[in-house]
């Protein structure tokens, strides 16, 4: 990368200086040589359309960075850009949820509600855990990377005994299970309840778990992917 920085003071711009700057802004191991591609892309005039239709991704990169860094108002605007020059449907979905989440970040935290809870005798509120640290996990008993969560937290959680920790699981009815690769319509509610019960008891899941039956708390939260 030095010696790069040193070389193109004398390289013409154009498409092949250009195709370095971006994939080092797109793949770039280390975060501040990728925003510092990541920007002199966005410096470019007039840029042509080849390196327009990565833009987008670019701005994403570049928001992740600035989220990194405590910079809540430029990882905004960087997702707003990036927002304004897609027209992928799916990136379109993805940047719209990321900047929700933006959004949530300073507001009052939301109600904590579930129709099923294991683990406690009395469901969590806000009021009762003030002056706790909460860590929320949203997870679903099918996704097995959602397990491997559970029981690495499971672990954490033990270590952090007495030091103002409260973790509390989410989940939902999903219609299906793990052995189920689409909905099950001859699955009932109390049938997936006990084998949500079941596998929390299998991984040695301490902390209070929820079942929210119509997820209402998902879309509170706004949470689009798993774990």
């Amino acid at each position: 990368i030095s010696l790069l920085s040193e070389i193109e003071k004398g390289v013409k711009k154009g498409s092949e200086l250009y195709n370095v700057w971006l994939y080092l802004a797109l793949h770039s191991p280390d975060k501040n040589t990728m925003k510092e591609y990541g920007e002199k892309l966005l410096e470019i005039q007039d840029i042509s359309i080849e390196y327009k239709k990565f833009l987008p991704e670019v701005l994403r990169n570049l928001s992740e960075i600035a989220r990194e860094n405590k910079d809540s108002a430029t990882a905004k605007s960087y997702l707003e850009k990036a927002l304004s020059k897609t027209e992928e449907a799916g990136l379109k979905s993805i940047l719209e949820l990321e900047l929700t989440e933006m959004n949530l970040i300073g507001t009052p935290s939301l109600p904590l509600y579930a129709d099923t809870w294991f683990n406690t005798d009395y469901p969590p509120t806000l009021d009762r855990l003030k002056g706790n640290a909460i860590v929320l996990i949203f997870w679903a008993d099918w996704s097995l990377p959602s397990k491997d969560m559970m029981e690495t937290i499971t672990g954490i959680l033990n270590e952090l005994k007495g030091k103002n920790l409260s973790i509390i699981g989410f989940t939902k009815l999903y219609g299906k299970t793990a052995n189920s690769k689409e909905n099950d319509p001859s699955l009932n509610k109390t049938e997936e309840t006990t084998i949500i019960k079941n596998s929390i008891e299998k991984m040695g899941v301490t902390f209070p778990i929820g079942i929210a039956n119509d997820g209402f708390i998902f879309d509170d939260y706004k949470i689009g992917v798993l774990p």
